[in-house]
């Protein structure tokens, strides 16, 4: 028995260590799958990242090729024919474009006799016409008007040499028209500083630039036109001459339906709609200006995921870009120094000052948190109401609810295999504990049926060995020995009937034939099966049963056999008492028939009591006991009662003995009536 003991013990650690074992498989799952969420959200960021900052550098790229084409590099001839120059550079670009339609406009603004004029061609013509100052570009005509410079006397827009302009919302390029001709310089003198310093006393507006004159970190250059000063007269310093203006304007329709559907195309391929949606805003009140899905509108796209300022007037790749929502500002580049007097001296200083970056250098992409960013807020980002931005919004949520998505997916299919694992290994551990249980009852089966089964064959064995040899003539002892014979018979005939019951029970092929049953009729027969057994054993027995009793339905062989398997345990284990009580009573408030069997034997131990219903148990008293019995006969009483939709309850003490109470429900009148 100990060593059974150690087994099942043994079988609870295991398990438990097993359940233990996949807890912490749970937990290695768990910050798996986190780290695996996070690089996911690493992925997909610098995937849109990168994608947003390489479309808006091909961008930049397609309309900066523009200016290799039409800008002179490093200046023009001081006797070059501008309308001629640029219609020959125009020609060139639609000989020789990848994009000759890019380009819908070309218009210069330069100072002649008659005044500043300003002369556009369209695509496609031939000519320059003579018309009126754009609005937008009046800014450009009072620099040239004025002759205005730089503190250090460079042409404005220097040294990127070219800005970002919107012209009744079409992109605008415009770059100087400069001659650099430099004159003699002066005769030295040693106490002339006129070459590397102008007179404060005569020409302060002309004077070198100091740190109060420079133009500040990240100004915008339209208030640049308040840090503009005249020119400084030829023989101080050399300056490059301003000539005029040049404005290449960008056609808005080509932009529209053939360059940004093109580089949607190539950076997010054809599947883009499905996955993204992808839109060029400007504006306040925000407009779409090209989206990937006919189907957008301002309040689809009311809040982003990520975007990147595309293109905006002024912007050059040393200014300061507008800061993204929830991104620290962008320092921007340390201001240039002044400029030297003497042209050696500022070739020096330019060779010693770093390159500068790139054209097509644009701001860096945005990614907004798990909310989005508001659309309104990014438009509003940059200070310039024309400005565009590319904004995206993915198709199924945020990018952060799309992660997450796949990480509480991956949790689940996780977590739901490692819960079936120990639900499996749970169950496997009480099939193996039922099997060892059911093995151990089919033992003490297989002892109790044999032994009950032997000790009646026996007994007739041996009385009719003694009959057929004639060892017995009395007439009455053969009387006796036929009434032993007869009730071995029946206690086997007994036995063999609760195994065959509890077999049928147990394997589910038990039928009941339920039929209003008197309860009545079933305790008189039941109590004349054992009438002899009392009357020998001198028990008294009380029957009391009220009056009018209602039906039950009920199969009436196998209530009575609850009733016998009652009476007889009784029988055999109350014999001290001899005192047997059966009582029958209706109970209107419960609508259920209460059949009571009572007896003045020892009771029930507490040790017992809670198995006593279980198959093939038997009490530790019965055991010491000379009853014989297989532990079947309460097991039969409670699952008949539960196949007759009641219930049997007990009471006992060592002193008043034991009571079993069978609860049946009582048959109406109307269900009478229905089963006849």
């Amino acid at each position: 028995m100990n060593l059974q003991r150690i087994k099942v013990d043994w079988l609870v650690v295991g398990t438990l260590a097993l359940v233990l074992v996949l807890a912490f498989a749970a937990l290695l799952q768990f910050q798996f799958i986190n780290r695996v969420t996070e690089a996911d959200r690493r992925r997909h960021r610098d995937y849109i990242e990168t994608t947003l900052r390489n479309f808006s550098g091909d961008f930049r790229e397609a309309i900066l090729d523009l200016l290799p084409v039409f800008r002179p590099s490093p200046s023009i001839r001081p006797d070059t024919q501008i309308e001629t120059y640029l219609a020959g550079r125009a020609s060139q670009w639609r000989d020789t474009s990848d994009h000759p339609r890019l380009l819908g406009s070309v218009s210069f603004g330069a100072e002649t006799t008659g005044g500043i004029i300003f002369k556009r061609m369209r695509a496609g013509d031939d000519k320059f016409t003579e018309q009126e100052w754009p609005e937008g570009l009046k800014l450009y005509r009072t620099i040239l008007e004025n002759r205005l410079r730089m503190p250090g006397g460079e042409p404005p827009l220097f040294p990127n040499g070219f800005a970002f302009e919107f012209l009744d919302g079409r992109p605008v390029i415009v770059f100087p028209l400069v001659t650099d001709v430099e004159p003699p310089p002066p005769p030295p003198s040693p106490n002339d500083h006129s070459l590397s310093r102008p007179s404060s006393s005569n020409n302060t507006s002309e004077a070198a630039p100091t740190e109060q004159t420079r133009r500040p970190p990240g100004q915008e250059p339209r208030s640049l036109l308040d840090a503009l000063r005249p020119a400084p007269p030829e023989g101080v310093v050399h300056v490059p001459e301003l000539k005029g203006w040049c404005f290449l304007e960008l056609d808005l329709d080509y932009l529209q339906k053939n360059l940004l559907p093109e580089l949607v195309e190539r950076h997010y391929g054809r599947e883009a709609v499905n996955e993204y949606r992808i839109a060029v805003v400007t504006g306040r009140p925000v407009r779409i200006i090209y989206q990937s899905d006919p189907t957008l509108t301002i309040d689809s796209l009311s809040r982003v995921d990520a975007g990147v300022l595309l293109f905006d007037a002024r912007l050059q790749p040393n200014r300061p870009v507008p800061t993204p929502p929830g991104q620290q500002p962008i320092q921007p580049p340390p201001p240039p120094p002044p400029l030297t007097h003497t042209r050696d001296d500022r070739s020096a200083e330019s060779s010693s000052r770093p390159p500068p970056p790139p054209p097509n250098q644009g701001p860096p992409p945005f990614i907004a948190g798990p909310d989005g960013a508001p659309i309104y807020a990014i438009a509003g980002q940059s200070g310039n109401d024309s400005a565009w931005f590319l904004v995206l919004k993915s198709a199924s949520g945020s990018l952060d609810s799309i992660v997450n998505h796949a990480r509480l997916h991956n949790l689940i299919v996780s977590f739901g295999i490692l819960l079936l694992l120990a639900v499996s290994v749970v169950m496997l551990t009480l099939g193996i504990r039922r099997a060892r249980s059911l093995a151990r009852q089919q033992m003490e089966f297989v002892a109790g049926v044999s032994h009950e089964l032997r000790t009646p064959l026996t007994v007739i064995q041996s009385t009719s060995y003694n009959l057929s040899k004639g060892m017995i003539q009395d007439p009455a002892r053969v009387q006796k020995y036929g009434d032993v014979i007869q009730g071995e018979a029946r206690r086997l005939i007994n036995q063999v009937e609760q195994m065959l019951s509890f077999a049928g029970i147990q394997s589910g092929r038990k039928l009941y034939d339920l039929r209003p049953v008197d309860v009545s009729e079933t305790i008189d027969r039941a109590l004349s099966e054992y009438s002899t057994a009392f009357e020998e054993g001198g028990w008294q027995v009380e029957r009391q049963l009220d009056e009018d009793l209602p039906l039950v339905l009920a199969d009436a062989q196998s209530l009575e056999s609850v009733l016998k398997n009652l009476i007889g345990n009784a029988l055999k284990y109350a014999a001290q008492g001899k005192w047997l009580s059966v009582t029958a009573r209706a109970v209107k408030n419960s609508k259920e028939v209460q059949i009571r069997i009572e007896d003045h034997g020892p009771g029930i131990s507490s040790a017992d009591l809670p198995h006593i219903f279980e198959p093939f148990y038997r009490g530790q008293e019965v055991f010491g006991s000379q009853n014989s019995g297989a532990g079947l006969g309460l097991s039969l009483v409670e699952r008949h009662m539960q196949a007759h939709k009641g219930r049997v309850t007990v009471e006992t003490s060592t002193e008043s003995g034991t009571a079993f109470t069978l609860h049946l429900p009582a048959l109406a009148v109307d269900d009478d009536a229905l089963i006849e």
